[in-house]
């Protein structure tokens, strides 16, 4: 019957935004001013839970795509907020802008969020892509439309791809899809078998005619086909989570034990240690492409004191491949350090 509604929510002030929940069916979140109220529709007649979440009016509203209790506030008060509302007294993180924001809304990828401002400049029509593992600093922008974007949307190219386009519509009477490509939605990742990808897309690995190591002279005996890379995805994946377990069996006191005790047999890697001068030199053949890399590791390495990763000139891979590789080798060691553990093979793999 479509006279009548089937549900009615009621509240003091009027709602700016209705949001469902992408996990939860009976689960709705509306803005009231600065207020946010979580809604059960099988229990209308009151909110389950009342969140104060800004002093200004609220702009966008949007859920995690994954975790059902995540979600997002924009506002007019110049920050993005993200709330777990079953804790509704503090925010789990806030992004603080300079402007007022107009939208907030979660990718469907990894940790992604893309920001619109409300603009001050005309110039300022930009859309913003940001890791909410990390805030300080967007990872893309978005450049070319000339006035102020009203809405955005995402959707997928095609069905089984991996690609996502984002559809923008602007007051300068355009409507645009930007193509949001793998090695893209990479930069919205935090975990480190995120990376696994990354390197495996970015440098043709080739597998060995058996189980020794190439020296720098030898050449590759056949083509790395579809299959191939599959399976060295897996064993590539498969090291990783054995280097994890194998972290809490015990951990090397000194460097010179952690030398000792690396595993060092990885396919295309060559390793060089020198534990008097703290630092190892690392050789990986990958087919045409060669890298080598120094790594030094400081007095106070693994408590809280991450090693330092440098290329040296021979290394063949591109500025863009080798700063994505930077990123992944820093967040791995980081994570392991933190915890006091060491990291050289868990970079290494």
């Amino acid at each position: 019957d479509t006279r009548k509604p089937t549900v009615s929510l009621s509240a003091v002030a009027g709602a700016s935004q209705v949001k469902w929940n992408k996990k939860n069916a009976n689960c709705l979140a509306t803005s009231h001013d600065g207020d946010v109220r979580i809604w059960d529709k099988r229990k209308p007649s009151t909110a389950v839970e009342y969140l104060a979440a800004h002093l200004s009016k609220i702009h966008g509203l949007d859920w995690h795509p994954d975790n059902e209790y995540i979600l997002a506030t924009s506002s007019q008060d110049n920050s993005v907020r993200f709330w777990d509302y079953r804790q509704p007294r503090k925010y789990l993180n806030i992004l603080p802008c300079q402007v007022p924001v107009w939208k907030a809304r979660y990718t469907p990828f990894s940790n992604g969020l893309v920001t619109v401002m409300v603009p001050q400049l005309r110039r300022e029509n930009s859309l913003l892509l940001w890791n909410t593992s990390d805030l300080n600093t967007p990872v893309h922008t978005f450049v070319g439309h000339d006035d102020v974007v009203l809405e955005f949307q995402w959707r997928k190219q095609k069905e089984g791809s991996k690609d996502y386009q984002l559809v923008t519509w602007s007051r300068d009477q355009t409507l645009r899809m930007w193509r949001v490509d793998s090695q893209l939605q990479r930069l919205c990742a935090n975990d480190i078998l995120d990376g696994v990808d990354e390197l495996i897309d970015g440098i043709a690995l080739l597998p060995e005619p058996d189980k020794t190591l190439h020296t720098q002279d030898s050449e590759p005996q056949h083509s790395f086909g579809h299959a191939d890379e599959e399976a060295l995805k897996d064993d590539f994946q498969n090291n990783l989570l054995v280097g994890r377990k194998s972290d809490q069996l015990g951990l090397p006191q000194t460097l010179q034990q952690e030398f000792s005790l690396i595993n060092v047999q990885i396919r295309n890697v060559n390793v060089e240690m020198d534990a008097v001068n703290r630092s190892c030199t690392v050789s990986v053949h990958c087919g045409n492409q060669r890298v080598k890399m120094r790594v030094m590791f400081p007095v106070q390495y693994p408590n809280n004191a991450a090693p330092s990763f440098q290329f040296a000139p021979t290394t063949t891979i591109s500025s863009t491949m080798k700063t994505k590789l930077l990123k992944i080798l820093n967040d791995t060691s980081l994570q392991k350090v933190k915890r006091n553990q060491s990291c050289l093979e868990p970079c290494l793999r």
